[in-house]
């Protein structure tokens, strides 16, 4: 179901009272979410040219320059969650041409590994948001998919019950049932993850609740990871 700005049906009079009320709550919500993401990138901008600054001094120690690197990955992710959903979120945007983008640039990335790209992918098959959010977010997980692959990687995405479920599966070692939980706790670094997972999940669990998604990581039939991302059909994206 699609959410409305405000209550627009014929009431009854008795009830004129409560609908201005709650029409005003929906105003001030809205209100108070369009500052706070606006603050969160002004924030976010004004801090990118004094840590250019000071990452571009070649004298400092390589401690504080893997901290300031740090630093901007975190206020690159912000400015990611600040800008989520702006625009284009009403149209529906096809999943396969995304895909074939993003196989097109991990075959160049990993030529050397010589992996295989399989799609299963039913027509009609559409994302309802914006389409940098959307390849942002299958760009990472197909990233450490072939970070992970020993030879073989799957896309599967399809509609059920009006809910796109997009799913990605490799034929690596898969990930841990310990290590499974910690990827889907929000702020939980895996960076270090050997088998490749791990990178980039913290901006695929954001986007996903923005969009009010779901994600869930199982054993895949290939032997290794299988990473399953689901989205509502109609939702307005919202800032988490």
């Amino acid at each position: 179901m699609e959410k409305k700005p405000a209550l627009d049906a014929k009431y009854p009079v008795e009830f004129d009272s409560l609908k201005h009320s709650i029409n005003g709550l929906l105003q001030t919500e809205a209100a108070q979410r369009t500052r706070y993401k606006n603050s969160l990138g002004d924030l976010a901008h004004s801090l990118k040219t004094p840590l250019a600054v000071a990452s571009g001094h070649k004298a400092i120690p390589e401690e504080v320059s893997e901290a300031l690197t740090q630093i901007d990955r975190i206020i690159q992710r912000q400015l990611k969650r600040a800008s989520a959903g702006k625009s284009g979120w009403q149209s529906a945007i096809d999943v396969e041409p995304i895909f074939h983008k993003l196989a097109d640039a991990m075959d160049k990335v990993y030529q050397d590994k010589g992996l295989t790209i399989e799609f299963d992918i039913e027509t009609d098959t559409k994302f309802k948001g914006d389409e940098t959010d959307l390849m942002e977010l299958c760009g990472n997980v197909l990233d450490n998919a072939c970070k992970a692959a020993k030879s073989t990687i799957t896309v599967t995405a399809f509609m059920a019950d009006s809910w796109l479920k997009i799913q990605i599966d490799d034929d690596g070692p898969g990930i841990p049932e310990d290590k499974k939980v910690l990827l889907l706790e929000r702020g939980t670094r895996l960076d270090t993850y050997s088998e490749g997972h791990g990178i980039g999940m913290a901006l695929v669990a954001d986007l996903v609740a923005i969009y009010e998604g779901r994600m869930h990581i199982e054993d895949s039939e290939l032997g290794g990871a299988s990473i399953i991302v689901e989205f509502p059909n109609h939702i307005t994206p919202r800032l988490i």
